[in-house]
């Protein structure tokens, strides 16, 4: 778990809970204040980005779009939505799972994102094969 200078001196006694509370997944997982300023995230979120280490004043909404909800709503409510990450000229959906947490009486919220597009390809090969064995049997016939 990589967080900023500012929050691990800030909150010390709760790095070693919050750490271990993001290894639990296996997906990118984000640590941010309510107003997005991303404060500590895992090996699988840097790697998605294509980063060595997390930027000073790094906020979520400039690679997260959330569809359906406002950012704002997202960062506030706990609960999972739908949208996309933007990088490098390309966007790719994702499921959002949102917790608000609380970490030395500060709100914190707890991010963490799964890829759907795998599903969306599954899907959409199924389809294909349904459609292809229906043209088959036709042509049998």
């Amino acid at each position: 778990m990589v967080f900023t200078n500012t929050f691990e001196q800030k909150f010390v006694s709760s790095l070693g809970m919050l750490t271990s509370c993001a290894n639990t997944h296996g997906d990118p997982f984000i640590y941010a204040y309510h107003s997005g300023e991303i404060v500590g995230v895992n090996q699988y979120f840097l790697t998605l980005l294509g980063l060595n280490e997390l930027g000073v004043n790094s906020f979520i909404s400039q690679w997260l779009i959330p569809q359906g909800v406002e950012l704002s709503f997202l960062l506030s409510t706990s609960g999972e939505y739908r949208g996309k990450v933007a990088l490098r000229g390309k966007e790719y959906p994702v499921i959002i799972r949102s917790e608000l947490i609380a970490v030395e009486e500060e709100l914190l919220v707890a991010l963490s994102l799964r890829d759907i597009s795998v599903l969306q390809r599954a899907r959409a090969a199924e389809h294909y094969y349904e459609r292809f064995k229906n043209k088959l049997l036709t042509n049998i016939s």
